[in-house]
């Protein structure tokens, strides 16, 4: 168990206190926080919650991801983060609109997990890997550093993020650890 691992107790407390300043993204949402707000996405499966932060001016984006890009160019999207094309561009946008300095953004990856053997597609990736591959492909392009990532596996996670820290706290069935 590495140093960032959490005592198995801490894995029994709830994401969700009370006593924060929460928001919490549902599939295919995208949230925004500032200073002491906390960012919370609950059952990740292939899904992947991805953060970007700039953590000089104390403001956060969360998406949770569904899928890599919309199937055809006919799809329908109704909701702005369920794709990694869409929700990154627009993440940067709002993030600028919020104060942060473009090239002070960092990213936090966790999901992606294949959680049925069946969900491999024709190309022997999952979605999960999909997902993360697209993500970080897009990243990259954009220039933006992932300076953390728990992802792939067979577990689901939940994921809270710390605006004021930059801790990008994942619980999972067995665990909590922070990235």
């Amino acid at each position: 168990m590495s140093e960032a691992k959490i005592l198995a107790k801490e894995n029994m407390k709830p994401m969700i206190n009370p006593d924060e300043k929460a928001k919490i993204a549902g599939m295919g949402d995208v949230i925004f926080g500032k200073k002491d707000e906390v960012l919370i996405t609950l059952a990740l499966g292939s899904c992947i919650a991805l953060v970007l932060y700039d953590d000089k001016r104390k403001v956060a984006a969360l998406a949770h991801i569904m899928q890599p890009e919309p199937l055809s160019s006919s799809d329908k999207i109704s909701k702005i983060g369920k794709y990694v094309t869409t929700a990154i561009p627009y993440m940067i946008t709002q993030l600028h609109k919020m104060g942060a300095d473009i090239h002070n953004l960092k990213a936090k990856i966790a999901g992606g997990a294949s959680m049925f053997v069946y969900a491999i597609g024709s190309d022997n990736k999952t979605i999960g890997e999909k997902n993360v591959e697209k993500a970080e492909q897009l990243l990259k392009k954009y220039g933006i550093p992932i300076v953390a990532k728990d992802v792939l596996g067979n577990i689901g996670r939940s994921v809270k993020f710390y605006v004021s820290t930059g801790e990008l706290l994942i619980k999972t069935r067995n665990e909590t650890y922070k990235i």
